[in-house]
């Protein structure tokens, strides 16, 4: 499964994919937290060609973004999200 693939590699192996592009896109006042860095890493490696994984399905694809309460999700583009 796709969650016990990613947790074998280290997190720096997620962190570390993620573009100065990216970055220096986001609000200045607020840094990215590690997990935040991770989560955004795994999201960019699944969608890279050199996913350590094989995808079942063409695009699009269905992911979920588990994000606790009073993180943001509305004032950062949580209106994009479908919530279930």
């Amino acid at each position: 499964m796709l969650y016990e693939t990613f947790n074998s590699f280290k997190k720096e192996f997620f962190t570390d994919r993620i573009d100065n592009e990216i970055t220096q896109n986001l609000n200045p006042k607020f840094e990215l937290r590690e997990y935040q860095k991770e989560a955004l890493g795994r999201f960019i490696v699944y969608l890279s060609d050199d996913c350590p994984i094989q995808r079942q399905q063409l695009s699009p694809y269905q992911l979920l973004f588990h994000m606790a309460t009073g993180s943001g999700k509305t004032d950062n583009g949580g209106e994009y999200f479908i919530f279930v």
